[in-house]
């Protein structure tokens, strides 16, 4: 007896056609028409539920749903629409999320999927510059992608940190630290690579680029509270850099506090590294601090080299002063590290004031040679 035959095989199922297929990938073209379509549905949904009032765990699954939807349609398209259009959506997408401050959904859907071409580590263990620039940018900082990428890994330091600050916005905990820490080392990779490309260093310079160039200040200074000196000294001097070259009195004013702590540097915690910069005070003074220099800083007819008695003092004191005495108010340091500075100060001349009254003449006459006075 002939075998039954068994049930028969389903057939394949059509896979939907490419954007490609209905001509020029743009508005008019049914594949890209549905994509945003979906996309706008998902935005809103998520823009409006920003701004309800529903209960906390009935917000949490609406939340969780939008999430679905979005990975979904990221799911749904990416066979369908050419890689270039993808990944320029991929950005706008997690731009709009940014907007909304859902931070968290642009990074993991946005941000992090268009990285996720480059590099299967994690990026935190991405140190130098050399891995840095063969992963993100293989074919040269000319390539058409290159700016999409930059603009990638600058969103994912700022989801990362406004995601830090929203569940540790003091900055209590040790991990937060350290996560602030990593962002604040891609920030200086970044920065390293975009600064001499014409092409990219105008990103650094963007209304976009504000929290990142704020972010940075900030975890410099934390850097400093907590003596994490490794990060400090590799960053301190491509943030400096990026604040001098702003003509808002925002960054004026960062820029202030940041070589304030560095002057301050040495004469906490002394150690080898001093940073350059320069200040011009009036028409009188002016100081730098090159590496190993023997320069000399003027004072009225009297001089002093680097590394004599009071150098660093003098300094610290005439820097502090040019601070205070600028006419423009909004540009003036944080009131929080000029009392630092001058309560510093202070004690460090009440200690000369003391050697004086115990030596006598003597160490009036070796404050005398050395211009001491000026900061006394």
């Amino acid at each position: 007896m002939a075998e039954a035959a068994g049930p028969p095989l389903p057939a394949s199922v059509p896979q939907p056609l490419p954007a490609a297929f209905f001509g020029a990938v743009a508005p008019g073209n049914p594949v890209v028409d549905s994509f945003e379509a979906e996309l706008r549905d998902v935005l809103g949904f998520l823009r409006r539920l920003g701004g309800a009032g529903e209960a906390k765990p009935q917000r949490h699954d609406m939340h969780r749903r939008g999430a679905n939807t979005l990975f979904n349609i990221w799911i749904k398209y990416k066979p369908r629409l050419p890689e270039w259009y993808y990944n320029e959506k991929l950005l706008k997408v997690g731009d709009s999320l940014v907007q909304i401050k859902e931070y968290k959904l642009a990074l993991l859907q946005c941000y992090g999927r268009y990285l996720q071409q480059f590099v299967s580590i994690n990026l935190d263990d991405i140190d130098d510059v050399h891995q840095f620039t063969s992963i993100f940018f293989p074919n040269g900082f000319r390539d058409k992608n290159a700016v999409l990428t930059f603009h990638a890994l600058q969103e994912r330091n700022v989801c990362i940190y406004q995601m830090v600050c929203s569940s540790d916005r003091h900055l209590q905990n040790q991990e937060s630290l350290k996560t602030c820490f990593n962002v604040l080392s891609s920030l200086r990779l970044t920065m390293q690579v975009a600064l001499p490309q014409e092409n990219l260093c105008w990103l650094i310079y963007n209304g976009e680029k504000g929290v990142s160039g704020d972010a940075a200040v900030k975890f410099i200074k934390l850097a400093f509270s907590y003596e994490e000196w490794d990060v400090f000294d590799s960053a301190i001097g491509f943030v400096v850099n990026f604040l001098q070259a702003q003509d808002d009195p925002t960054w004026k004013k960062a820029e202030m506090e940041l070589k304030l702590l560095t002057l301050m540097q040495p004469l906490l915690f002394p150690r080898k590294i001093k940073h350059d910069f320069s200040i011009s005070e009036n028409n009188t003074k002016e100081t730098r601090m090159p590496h190993g220099s023997e320069m000399k800083q003027t004072f009225g007819n009297g001089s002093l080299k680097c590394g004599e008695p009071s150098h660093e003092l003098i300094v610290l004191a005439t820097t502090v002063f040019s601070c205070v005495s600028t006419s423009m108010q909004n540009i003036q340091p944080d009131e929080e590290i000029l009392v630092d500075v001058i309560m510093f100060l202070w004690q460090k001349c009440k200690t000369g004031l003391q050697q004086i009254q115990m030596s006598g003449s003597d160490y009036l006459q070796y404050v005398h040679k050395y211009k001491a006075y000026q900061v006394l």
